[in-house]
């Protein structure tokens, strides 16, 4: 029983702060892939930097290819002073 609750107190905190969102791959420059780190700019110092990629789903019509994603981190605050472009959602 200890274990489940620290395991359910881990996972709250791992997602204490999400973002969904889409973005137009062509203008990205890249897919976002499950699991991996992006930056975050352009929402202020309260949620600017780093987010793990929750899920991410592929929408694909003609001449269109958009990415719906789910973003995650453990809080709130700046996560890095600089957060690069490459690799950046920009809100």
């Amino acid at each position: 029983m200890r274990d489940r609750a620290q395991s359910v107190a881990d996972a709250s905190v791992e997602q204490a702060v999400t973002a969904e969102g889409e973005l137009d791959t062509a203008r990205y420059g890249t897919l976002l892939e499950p699991w991996r780190v992006v930056g975050v700019r352009g929402v202020g110092d309260t949620h600017d930097g780093l987010y793990r990629v929750r899920s991410v789903t592929h929408l694909l019509e003609r001449g269109r290819f958009v990415q719906r994603f789910r973003l995650a981190r453990s809080g709130t605050g700046t996560t890095t002073p600089v957060v690069p472009l490459a690799g950046g959602v920009r809100a």
